[in-house]
């Protein structure tokens, strides 16, 4: 069920990035509520051993929507875009393990 939540907020960061890759100040509000709904998986009990991977996704979405607050410098937008991307996908290939086991 964690896991299930956790995804989800994963997901949902990674649509916030990808959505700011192409207008970085508009996306600002999705990225915000994604950094919202990462700490609060963070923070769960059921983080548990993955609780360490969230904060570090977390961190880099945070990153990512202050750069995307001051957009004129898009070389730090598109560096920390891809730093956030890159951690939510790294915790899909490990979301992923797990969530097979869970289902079974």
């Amino acid at each position: 069920m964690a896991n299930t939540n956790a995804q989800q907020a994963i997901q949902e960061a990674k649509q916030a990035l990808q959505q700011a890759g192409q207008d970085a100040f508009g996306s600002v509000d999705s990225l915000e509520r994604a950094v919202e709904s990462l700490k609060a998986c963070m923070n769960s009990v059921e983080a548990g051993s993955h609780a360490d991977q969230l904060r570090d996704i977390h961190h880099a979405v945070q990153q990512a929507c202050n750069a995307c607050k001051e957009p004129h410098n898009q070389q730090a937008v598109g560096n920390s875009i891809q730093q956030a991307l890159r951690a939510c996908d790294q915790a899909d290939s490990l979301g992923t393990s797990d969530g097979n086991q869970t289902m079974m």
